[in-house]
């Protein structure tokens, strides 16, 4: 609990930082790593909701679903950092 809030603060930071960047410069490398850690943020609060669940072919628990929001949630932060 205490590491997904944790990441949940980050993230946000993140968020508004690059946010910030993003409507300033209009570079797509920052909105990447916006839309990215705001699916980190997501993937956080996600995490914390041990009710939730989703089944497609397997039952995804509330820490299967963190791990699925936020493998695209890394990508795009990534793609985004390593553009800029």
């Amino acid at each position: 609990m205490a590491m997904a809030c944790f990441e949940l603060s980050a993230m946000t930071f993140v968020v508004v930082g690059s946010g910030w960047l993003t409507v300033r410069s209009r570079r797509i490398d920052y909105a990447l790593m916006t839309v990215g850690a705001a699916l980190s943020a997501l993937a956080a609060l996600v995490q914390t909701q041990k009710a939730v669940s989703l089944t497609i072919i397997w039952e995804f628990d509330h820490n299967g679903l963190f791990h699925l929001i936020q493998m695209p949630g890394v990508i795009l932060l990534a793609a985004g950092s390593t553009a800029a």
